[in-house]
């Protein structure tokens, strides 16, 4: 799967998009939200999980915290995090559950709004 920022475009940008149809590469993630929404780990980096793929140098990082941050820029360029309460990582891993089925090939889920850039998956390059 793909990791690409979309800074302008469309009424919902800025956005990270996760997007590709890959089920093992969105199972891999969904694993590591589950550890997140159970509090094993505080922080992933998505681009570095099997099956992910930067596109310009697009760096996702997933992260526990005490509120819902949302997904902010880390420092200039296209580095961002997505922070969350490990409750609101449960209910993002629920959306995930779609994209890891094999028979899955369209379609996309905001999996979250709380930041100033949205975070959205996709089957392929579009929303």
């Amino acid at each position: 799967m793909l990791i690409e920022f979309f800074p302008d475009g469309s009424v919902e940008c800025p956005l990270v998009l996760l997007h590709g149809r890959d089920p093992a590469a969105a199972a891999r993630l969904r694993e590591k939200v589950v550890a997140l929404a159970a509090e094993q780990v505080q922080r992933v980096a998505v681009h570095e999980i099997p099956g992910f793929e930067s596109v310009g140098g697009c760096q996702l990082f997933a992260s526990t915290g005490r509120s819902d941050l949302g997904t902010q820029p880390l420092c200039a360029g296209r580095v961002f995090e997505c922070q969350l309460r490990p409750v609101t990582w449960h209910d993002v891993e629920g959306l995930l559950e779609p994209f890891t089925e094999q028979a899955f090939c369209d379609g996309f889920q905001w999996l979250d709004s709380h930041g100033e850039i949205q975070l959205l998956i996709s089957g392929h390059r579009g929303w």
